[in-house]
């Protein structure tokens, strides 16, 4: 492991004490996350929806898609 703050399976970050010095939106953060060492996920492109959609707070009984 490295020195970053733990980020848990569901996409929760806790990533906005990830780098001193380095204050980036969120979208840059989860960038971060995904690009770290040892994550073997591609680099997504911007056009993809991302994970978790940042910009819809989803409820916490499940996914959105689960949810008719």
């Amino acid at each position: 492991m490295g020195p970053y703050p733990v980020v848990d399976t569901a996409g929760q970050t806790s990533l906005w004490v990830e780098q001193p010095g380095a204050r980036r939106t969120k979208q840059h953060l989860d960038d971060v996350r995904l690009a770290r060492p040892g994550n073997t996920a591609q680099h997504p492109a911007h056009d993809e929806p991302p994970d978790p959609p940042a910009s819809t707070p989803e409820p916490t009984a499940g996914p959105s898609w689960a949810q008719d």
